[in-house]
């Protein structure tokens, strides 16, 4: 059985992710990168890999940057807090305390 690398596996659930957000349908990508629906459904299965200039293509066609569609758990984790630390840097405290009051709500309605 193959084994998978990190990035075949990435960009497949990456692709299907950001087209539905889209709200697109695979023949609806499939007609913007000139594909057939058939090989973007194989994509996104992890049964091809497309080569680079499709995958500069399907990132224009679903407007994301090609990294967006390559980032591993790990970049988006740090990037994420890399981001929220930057945001909380420039909030005063009565906007600390008011984020950390909703923040404590939500877990509330979790439980």
């Amino acid at each position: 059985m193959k084994e998978f690398s990190e990035i075949e596996v990435i960009l497949p659930e990456r692709i299907r992710f950001y087209r539905q957000k889209q709200g697109l349908t695979q023949g609806q990508l499939s007609e913007s990168v000139n594909v057939t629906e058939h090989y973007i459904a194989e994509i996104e299965n992890a049964i091809k890999f497309p080569s680079m200039e499709l995958i500069k293509s399907i990132s224009f066609a679903l407007n994301v940057p090609i990294y967006c569609l390559m980032q591993t758990q790990d970049s988006i984790d740090k990037i994420n807090y890399l981001e929220l630390q930057d945001a909380l840097a420039s909030k005063d405290e009565a906007e600390l305390s008011a984020m950390l009051d909703v923040l404590l709500t939500i877990n509330k309605c979790k439980e």
